[in-house]
């Protein structure tokens, strides 16, 4: 198995991933507690598990829940661009991807994690979790460039 991965893709894009979905999870968190938004991250992540609940232990799961699905993301991400993509473009390859798992997440997956039917119907809400997943892309990116996965 050590021909697949040759640059420890694994761990550097696990790595990424946990920052960059932290990232995308406080920025977007921090939205929702100023009220902007209704629909945020530990939503998105409490309802994929359990009846997401607004309170402490539910948002320290929910961001358990969001760092796991970065890193997942993130290694996939990694082996992407040591396996398939080369570093020329990266933010708009990074951006594609990221916009990716958006439409993946709240297209496919919507129905079986149970989110409610009124997230399609706030146009805002889904425009800050498409950015979120495009700053995570682009922290996952900086990231793994600085790791030297990501070359030109």
């Amino acid at each position: 198995m050590d021909h697949f991965e040759k640059e420890q893709e694994f761990i550097k894009g696990a790595t990424a991933g946990i920052i960059g979905s932290t990232v995308m999870f406080l920025c977007t968190e921090t939205l929702h507690w100023l009220g902007l938004t209704r629909y945020s991250f530990a939503y998105l992540s409490g309802e994929t598990v359990f009846t997401y609940h607004n309170t402490l232990p539910s948002n320290l799961l929910a961001f358990f829940i969001t760092i796991l699905a970065g890193a997942f993301w993130g290694v996939i991400i990694a082996f992407l661009f040591t396996k398939f993509l080369t570093g020329r473009h990266y933010g708009w390859k990074i951006i594609f991807i990221s916009s990716c798992i958006f439409f993946f997440h709240l297209g496919f997956l919507d129905e079986p994690f149970h989110y409610s039917r009124e997230i399609h119907r706030r146009t805002f809400d889904l425009f800050v979790i498409l950015l979120g997943y495009n700053l995570y892309g682009w922290v996952v990116a900086r990231v793994l460039k600085r790791l030297a996965i990501i070359r030109e």
